[in-house]
C-alpha cells in the first residue's frame, strides 16, 4: 500500500508514496505505470474519518505522479472531508505533481503548504 498514517496534533496526515493511477476493472494502469491503487487513499481516509479525524493532509512529497483519475480522487476526498466538516490541505507537492495541480487550478482548490507545522497551524 502507497499510503502511511499517522497523528499529530489533532491532525491526520497520511504520507503517499508512488504513482497514483486508476487500475479498477482489471485494466491495465494507463501507460504501464507501476502505480498505487486510488482505493488506498480512500480506504484510509474513510478510516481517518470513522475515527472522526476531520483535519487531513495529503503529504505528497513521495507521489512521483497523479493521473487524471488520481486528480479525480484528491477532489473525491476533499468533497467527503468538507462534507464532514473538516478539509484536507496538500502537503509538499513538487515536480510534475506541483505542475498539474496549478495546469487544472486544484491549487485554488487546495491549500498547499511546504512545511508540515505550517499546514497543521492552517487549521487554526
Amino acid at each position: 500500500m502507497g499510503v502511511k498514517v499517522r497523528r499529530t496534533a489533532g491532525v491526520v496526515v497520511l504520507e503517499l508514496e508512488g504513482e497514483f493511477t486508476y487500475s479498477g476493472g482489471g485494466m491495465p494502469r494507463p501507460l504501464g505505470l507501476k502505480g498505487n491503487r486510488l482505493e488506498d487513499i480512500r480506504g484510509a481516509l474513510e478510516d481517518a474519518l470513522r475515527d472522526g479525524h476531520t483535519k487531513v493532509i495529503l503529504d505528497l512529497a513521495g507521489v512521483g505522479f497523479f493521473d487524471s483519475a488520481g486528480l479525480g480522487e484528491l477532489i473525491r476526498c476533499k468533497k467527503r472531508v468538507v462534507e464532514q466538516g473538516g478539509d484536507v490541505k496538500l502537503l509538499r507537492p513538487a515536480g510534475r505533481v506541483r505542475e498539474m495541480l496549478h495546469l487544472v487550478h486544484l491549487d485554488r482548490v487546495f491549500s498547499i503548504h511546504q512545511e508540515e507545522g505550517e499546514a497543521i497551524r492552517s487549521f487554526g
